[in-house]
């Protein structure tokens, strides 16, 4: 049987686009271990939770004492009093749903990071509804439990972040 350079050249690309597709899938991992690396993934997850149920005391208590939000346009807010009077007008919203793509992990001993694409689609009371689209980066510090806890949460506004059609589903 005789397989032309045109059939190996298809099974080649073909082969790099599935691996492609699955490696956009799959955030890269940077350091550590796997199982730290499920904990900071579910972490994130925990947080949409958390923000969508309303629930202030949960999602407070993923962030470090020394906890510190620097999103864009907005002053920085430092400390957890700061980060609940936050929190407490943002979770005021009607309707605030998030959808999240990790991008990327990374652990070095007791600190860790991770890049996340966000929507956030969300409508106060009267307004029309709004989507944020958001590339976030996280700092992580462990706890003397072991807990991973947010230390820093860094955000800006993303062209690249367009999950919208799994967020209005």
């Amino acid at each position: 049987m005789r397989i032309s350079k045109l059939t190996i050249t298809t099974v080649l690309a073909m082969q790099w686009i599935i691996g492609s597709a699955a490696a956009a899938a799959t955030p890269l991992m940077i350091g550590g271990n796997a199982r730290d690396h499920s904990v900071l993934q579910a972490v994130s997850q925990e947080w949409v939770g958390h923000f969508e149920s309303g629930d202030l005391e949960k999602l407070l208590a993923l962030y470090d004492r020394d906890a510190v939000i620097m999103s864009a346009g907005r002053a920085r807010v430092a400390g957890i009093a700061a980060i609940r009077a936050m929190f407490e007008a943002l979770l005021a919203a009607q309707d605030k749903r998030i959808h999240i793509e990790i991008e990327e992990t990374g652990i070095d001993h007791n600190m860790a990071w991770a890049s996340v694409l966000a929507v956030i689609h969300y409508q106060k009371h009267g307004a029309a509804p709004r989507d944020y689209l958001s590339r976030t980066f996280i700092v992580y510090r462990r706890d003397r439990q072991g807990a991973w806890k947010i230390l820093r949460d860094l955000d800006a506004p993303t062209p690249d972040a367009n999950p919208l059609a799994a967020i209005r589903e």
